[in-house]
């Protein structure tokens, strides 16, 4: 009987903690807001400017002194880890964005990555 109680308890005890999480954003951009999808249909090569891409994610990780810049990088980064139960649930989100620009300011080069 005690036995019974005892398991009971300890169910009850897991049951009720449900789930820990820890998610850190301190590394998060614009960037996480936006699915791959959505990016490609927004910055188009060819035709979107360095306006269009600051009104959609603001200024680039690097360079600081964008303006001039004809390579810029974005970067955001979410740690995202998850117990539920006795489950461990990861996840992270790695994004990366590398866009080139001609002269002119426009995109002539657009390379994305997540993990």
């Amino acid at each position: 009987m005690k036995l019974k109680h005892v398991f009971l308890l300890a169910l009850s005890t897991v049951a009720l903690s449900g789930c820990a999480a820890n998610v850190d954003k301190t590394q998060a951009t614009n960037l996480n807001n936006y699915s791959e999808t959505v990016i490609r249909q927004s910055i188009v090569v060819g035709k979107s400017t360095k306006k269009d891409v600051l009104l959609l994610l603001g200024a680039p990780t690097t360079p600081k002194e964008f303006k001039t810049a004809h390579h810029w990088t974005y970067v955001s980064k979410v740690v995202d880890r998850r117990i539920y139960l006795v489950i461990p649930l990861i996840q992270d989100r790695n994004q990366l964005l590398l866009l080139e620009f001609n002269d002119a300011g426009v995109v002539t080069n657009m390379n994305y990555t997540e993990q």
